[in-house]
């Protein structure tokens, strides 16, 4: 099984970034696409694949439960789409 940290949530209208130093969030002076979209889902990587700013996959939680920022879910990867605009590929 493979875990998710949640990166971002609907509740956040700025974009957050994790510093790995610290395992700490802040916010940053982007705005939120997932929250000016009203996206409900939560944002995040896959633990066991690195962390940002590295490498790392990231992810979107299909779940209406609310999530927190920093939390650890276990997940199911149930599939993947690539991001034509960046040759971005994102799990589900």
């Amino acid at each position: 099984m493979l875990h998710m940290i949640v990166e971002q949530t609907k509740d956040h209208p700025r974009r957050m970034i994790y510093d790995p130093a610290t395992g700490s969030f802040s916010e940053s002076d982007r705005q939120s696409l997932l929250y000016e979209r009203h996206f409900s889902m939560p944002y995040g990587w896959i633990k066991e694949s690195g962390t940002p700013p590295g490498n790392h996959w990231d992810c979107i939680l299909m779940s209406r439960e609310d999530c927190r920022l920093g939390d650890e879910i276990e997940v199911e990867v149930i599939g993947l789409f690539r991001l034509p605009f960046c040759g971005a590929h994102r799990r589900l």
